[in-house]
């Protein structure tokens, strides 16, 4: 169905206010309301609101902790001639670590524990690790059982101001909140026996504009040959009162198999259900049902290298609004090199086929099925030890089945280098150059007005980052881009475009301090800018900052 032109006009009006407010009125508020563990939840706030949620202990932080364990047990360690052979097999495994090969990684971790033990069994004992003194530790069913309470407040102060310019007029809009909360929780495990343990967290997080409760709880199961079997289920449900009412439960379930096939590949598989329901469900909240079903297959043909093929098909169907069913698949191709002089590569190239499968697409709709390629590649050379370049690359090249004023073939080019710095084993900075333009096929439909343009950005970022393994952590990082639209013209009215020139400044810091026994003060700052270049009074800026204190029982 083809609408007038004027119908058009307030469409992409409404669609400049909608983008600019959606972060303050619906995605932050959300994003704030999922920290309730601290603020490593930010990662979980963020794929909860894209999908369900991981399991809370993932694979690469489960290496990285065992690898911590093993340092610990390696300052023990007093011959020169056993430290140089370890030390070959530390540094796979730190490269391993760097490519993100946790597969690798912990093949490599076990095979110099094994020698470690090995060679200091009769003569050199190996200090434990000792465990964290705020862990209530007791005996139940013959099990060992660690669970730990705590208890968070904080507050979470939001800003957005923006501009809004039409017919020759100004407006300006501004939003301000502040949103004290206050959470309980608790994290736990027990050993079980027969190689099995069983991990679960809980938390309850109260504030003036939401309230969410959620319990996970995970079984795993260790065979022989590195194999691991896992099943997990997470329960959460959550009640948002600020500007718009969102009340929903949800369900999330899955089951995890990985392991070793043979002695130079590993095979992993997953399967996840999960189920949403709203108290009053609408098209932009509506109940649904999603399946999702993951497999790869990891080979190591050399020393360093691996080669990974997976597959991923995700399918999700809605009780009321079955224009917004689709099937989601992804077949990928990844491989990774390292080597001991610290050159780093890895290139990894996917398939997606997105598919609405009851929607029947026309000029109004801003979803529609497609097909793409999506590369990503990245390099990396350590000059000196404390000198090393890097380059990052991303393309995209989409074709929508069926092209229109919001859907357009296009293709994405992202090439950034940088320089990092790594003063000593705790502090480093990097500094790198943006270089983004992404264009739009014009060429297959002669519309009369166009709701995207091509644009470019050309930029710099800078980031520093601290981790003092005892208790502070600091990671701060800073963006400044030049956005600029090609092939604009006049749009719509006089003093009014939807694509001006803008400069945007970016700014994010985060800081987590562990402090006395039991407590811990964390920090997140982020800063948002765009001045626009060629219109007075049509800049946005939003400022979001949260503080909270917790303490361990």
């Amino acid at each position: 169905m083809i609408k007038s032109n004027s119908t058009k006009k307030w469409m992409l009006i409404r669609l400049r206010i909608c983008a600019k407010s959606l972060k303050k009125f619906i995605l932050y508020p959300l994003i704030l309301a999922f920290i309730p563990l601290g603020f490593p939840g930010i990662l979980r706030a963020q794929s909860q609101l894209a999908q369900a949620s991981k399991d809370s202990i993932s694979p690469e932080v489960a290496v990285e902790l065992d690898y911590l364990q093993f340092k610990l047990q390696l300052s023990a360690v007093k011959d020169s001639s056993l430290l140089k052979e370890i030390d070959l097999f530390n540094k796979l495994v730190e490269n391993a670590l760097k490519q993100g090969d946790t597969s690798l990684a912990q093949f490599y971790l076990a095979s110099v524990k094994d020698l470690l033990k090995n060679s200091l069994k009769s003569s050199v004992p190996i200090p434990p690790v000792q465990p964290d003194k705020n862990l209530n530790r007791r005996k139940y069913g013959g099990n060992s059982l660690n669970n730990e309470f705590y208890a968070l407040s904080g507050m979470d102060i939001s800003r957005q101001d923006f501009e809004l310019v039409y017919g020759g007029k100004d407006s300006s809009l501004l939003d301000a909140t502040n949103n004290p909360y206050f959470a309980i929780g608790s994290d736990g495990d027990v050993a079980l026996k027969k190689m099995s343990d069983l991990r679960w967290n809980g938390i309850l997080k109260y504030s003036r504009d939401y309230f969410i409760g959620n319990w996970h709880g995970a079984l795993q199961k260790r065979f022989a040959q590195s194999r691991t079997a896992k099943i997990w289920v997470d329960m959460e449900g959550m009640s948002y009162q600020k500007d718009i009412r969102l009340k929903y439960a949800q369900l999330f379930s899955g089951i995890q198999w990985r392991g070793q096939l043979g002695p130079f590949v590993n095979a992993f598989a997953e399967y996840e259900f999960l189920r949403r329901v709203y108290d009053h469900q609408d098209e932009n909240f509506p109940n649904y049902k999603r399946h999702l079903f993951w497999g790869s297959l990891k080979f190591y043909p050399a020393l360093l290298n691996s080669i990974q093929l997976s597959a991923q098909t995700e399918n999700r169907a809605h009780d009321a609004f079955q224009q917004l069913d689709y099937r989601n698949t992804t077949y990928s191709l990844s491989t990774q090199y390292s080597n001991l002089k610290g050159t780093r590569l890895s290139l990894q190239i996917d398939r997606r086929l997105l598919t609405y499968t009851n929607s029947q697409i026309d000029t109004t709709l801003y979803q529609g099925s497609y097909r793409d390629w999506f590369t990503t590649f990245r390099a990396g050379q350590r000059l000196l030890n404390w000198l090393g370049l890097n380059l990052y690359g991303e393309f995209t090249s989409r074709n929508y089945l069926k092209n229109s004023d919001y859907l357009r073939n296009f293709n994405y080019v992202n090439v950034t280098p940088s320089i990092e710095f790594s003063v000593n084993a705790s502090l480093s900075f990097e500094i790198g150059y943006l270089n983004i333009r992404k264009t739009y096929d014009f060429k297959q439909e002669n519309l009369q007005l166009a709701a995207v343009k091509n644009y470019s950005v050309k930029g710099v970022t800078f980031s520093i980052d601290f981790l003092n393994m005892n208790n502070l952590m600091i990671s701060t990082s800073i963006s400044y881009e030049l956005r600029r639209y090609r092939d604009t013209g006049e749009e719509i009215s006089s003093g009014f475009n939807l694509y001006t020139d803008q400069n945007e400044t970016t700014a994010m810091a985060f800081v987590s301090w562990q402090f006395l026994k039991n407590w811990e003060l964390n920090a997140i700052l982020h800063r948002d800018a765009a001045i626009d270049q060629e219109l007075e009074h049509n800049d946005s800026r939003l400022s979001l900052f949260t503080l909270e204190l917790k303490k361990k029982f």
